[in-house]
């Protein structure tokens, strides 16, 4: 006797899913949105008067290039400049959106929709985002380069499985792949060169591997005796590692010798987190919490399948920028920062929810019985 197979959703329910789904990702744009008029500061005029006298982009980096284009070519005065600043502010809010997008496909591939939306939603609720996110500044499209590799590069452990079936295909679509990333990241750091630290994720995503690995070798040695160390093998499970780790290098310094942007980060009035401190402390609490798990399932997960999954990679993902939040000057702008502690944050709230509703079945359990 052969089962049924599932009944699929209907389709109001995907559409109403469609729609929050697309509400939650919108909402770090809409917060942002909400400071679109608030008065020019000095910096952004200064950035757009820069930009007309950088039409390569080579001292303002690809930034200068965007600013560029949303400023008409005969604004030569302050109050023709101050014009163009709304539409350029509109571009931020739209790399707002394409940031929050990106988190969410990426957390969707490696932790679920759940824990994606929550990430946007905390996205948008920090204060980089909701309080300053329309500000013209080189953080926004360094992050939005910097999302667009993360999410190629959590897709990475999934296409790696298929190279072994389809050997000669396979292996130019992992290139093809290293390269995307390895140009994202590099136009990241090219955009603002004061952030590296998204240089370190291909190189933590190497030296996992190469633990994991050496960790692997060890055991197999221990148990059986091996004649000839399985050298070929190894190199190539750590090839596309390192391979990836030296493109982004290589595309970086490609990159900055054409253009670079700001060598120091922008300056802001507001910090990563909420100045109440009853705004601040369930922030802390839930990102403490949703750290302590990231790091023992993302050990666990290694102890288990012994090799780099989407859920590692993305944990590995978040830790140069939290590294360098932490280290950071307190007035240095944050906004890069803020998708990976949002994803702490969710990380933490999706436990919270979890554990309120085994409390409410478990309180509601015994009135339902007794009836």
């Amino acid at each position: 006797m052969t089962s049924a197979p599932p009944a699929r959703p209907s389709a109001g329910r995907q559409l109403l899913t469609a729609v929050v789904t697309l509400l939650v990702v919108l909402f770090p744009a809409l917060a942002a949105g909400a400071c679109i008029d608030a008065p020019a500061a000095p910096a952004e005029l200064a950035r757009l008067a820069a930009a007309q006298d950088d039409p390569r982009g080579e001292a303002g980096g690809p930034a200068s290039l965007l600013y560029r284009m949303l400023v008409p070519d005969d604004a030569t005065t302050s109050e023709e400049i101050a014009a163009a600043l709304p539409p350029a502010r509109l571009a931020t809010v739209l790399g707002v959106f394409a940031i929050s997008g990106m988190r969410y496909l990426s957390v969707t591939l490696a932790r679920g929709r759940a824990v994606a939306a929550l990430a946007c939603l905390a996205f948008g609720a920090l204060p980089p985002t909701a309080v300053e996110g329309a500000f013209l500044r080189p953080e926004v499209p360094s992050t939005v380069f910097a999302m667009l590799g993360v999410l190629v590069l959590v897709g990475l452990p999934v296409r790696l499985r298929e190279v072994r079936r389809q050997r000669l295909h396979g292996w130019l679509t992992v290139i093809a792949i290293a390269f995307v990333v390895a140009t994202a990241f590099g136009l990241a750091v090219a955009t603002l060169p004061a952030w590296k630290a998204w240089l370190l994720i291909p190189a933590a995503c190497l030296a996992a591997a190469v633990a994991v690995h050496l960790w692997t070798l060890t055991r197999v040695l221990g148990r059986f005796r091996l004649r000839v160390l399985p050298f070929y093998a190894s190199a190539l499970r750590l090839l596309p590692w390192a391979m990836l780790a030296f493109l982004t290098i290589l595309m970086t310094l490609l990159v900055m010798r054409v253009a670079h942007g700001p060598q120091v980060t922008s300056v802001s009035a507001v910090g990563l987190l909420p100045r109440s401190p009853w705004l601040r402390l369930p922030l802390v609490l839930l990102a403490g919490v949703g750290g302590v798990l990231t790091v023992l399932r993302t050990g666990l997960e290694l102890g288990r399948r012994r090799r780099l999954t989407p859920s590692v990679v993305l944990a590995l993902a978040a830790l140069p920028p939290l590294a360098r939040v932490l280290t950071d000057h307190p007035d240095a702008d944050q906004f890069a920062g803020a998708p990976a502690f949002a994803l702490l944050v969710a990380e933490g709230a999706a436990i919270a929810l979890l554990f309120a509703g085994g409390l409410l079945g478990r309180t509601g359990r015994p009135l339902t019985s007794a009836s």
